[in-house]
């Protein structure tokens, strides 16, 4: 039986994976029970209050690095898991600030343009990071039915999030499989690649049909929008305005440049 206003991902006692395994998150933390919205609009004011400095204010953006090392240590998540996986986009970010260094008019002020980059560019990856390691799946799909996101899309992110991690064991499975068949020939060669990666899109086909015709039989209508309230509480609310004042004070008044006097 089928209604409008049956959610199809979140199930009781169903746990979906978070979508950025940072750690093994215990049963429910109290990370993962705060509201997806809650902790959305603090990424959110976060990135933004980041993201508005100045090219050259790099001595006012080491206050916020606080704030994430302090999340994750709340969270319980691993910071140097967070800043290696952080550390993909350095070749990008790398390649960007060098060249930014050659528009400058001295060298001091293009080393610290590259400073102020690379620090926001860091800040903004672990924040997100560490929203996505608090999320469960389901939270998440949950949060993109309430700000109204259209169902296709929110249907395709929340099959991707709940069956990409087989899909991707099917392909390490194809590709030991090659390495025992021929385990004098070393890396996959570039003329079999193929043939792997068209049995794995015919495999992918096949699960997919099979997944389909499943949640038609639970009852889901992919043209029926599903409804879905968030609900935050006073507590949680208090605790985002905190954090967006504390926020407010630091993005304000420039304690970098304050002299200290006994």
């Amino acid at each position: 039986e089928g209604s409008a206003g049956m959610n199809p991902f979140k199930q009781p006692g169903v746990r979906l994976p978070s979508a950025a395994n940072t750690r093994e998150l215990p049963e429910y933390s109290a990370a993962e029970r705060l509201s997806p919205l809650s902790k959305a609009a603090a990424t959110l004011i976060f990135i933004m209050a980041v993201l508005s400095f100045g090219k050259y204010e790099f001595w006012r953006l080491i206050p916020f690095f606080a704030f994430p090392i302090s999340a994750a240590e709340y969270c319980g998540l691993s910071l140097r898991l967070l800043i290696k996986r952080a550390a993909f986009a350095l070749p990008f970010l790398l390649c960007l600030t060098l060249g930014g260094m050659f528009f400058e008019d001295s060298t001091s002020a293009g080393l610290l343009f590259s400073l102020t980059i690379l620090s926001k560019a860091l800040l903004c990856v672990i924040a997100a990071l560490v929203f996505s390691a608090t999320t469960p799946a389901g939270d998440l799909i949950s949060l993109m039915l309430a700000l109204k996101i259209p169902f296709p899309i929110v249907l395709q992110a929340a099959i991707t999030l709940r069956y990409i991690e087989d899909f991707s064991n099917a392909a390490s499975n194809a590709a030991k499989a090659y390495s025992l068949r021929a385990p004098k020939s070393g890396a996959l060669k570039l003329k079999h690649w193929s043939g792997i990666l068209g049995s794995l899109f015919f495999r992918a086909i096949d699960k997919s049909e099979r997944i389909c015709a499943a949640m038609l039989c639970r009852g889901l209508n992919p043209n029926s929008p599903i409804s879905n309230k968030i609900k935050i509480s006073k507590n949680e609310l208090f605790a985002l305005a905190l954090f967006a004042l504390s926020l407010a004070i630091l993005r304000i008044f420039d304690f970098s440049s304050m002299e200290i006097r006994l």
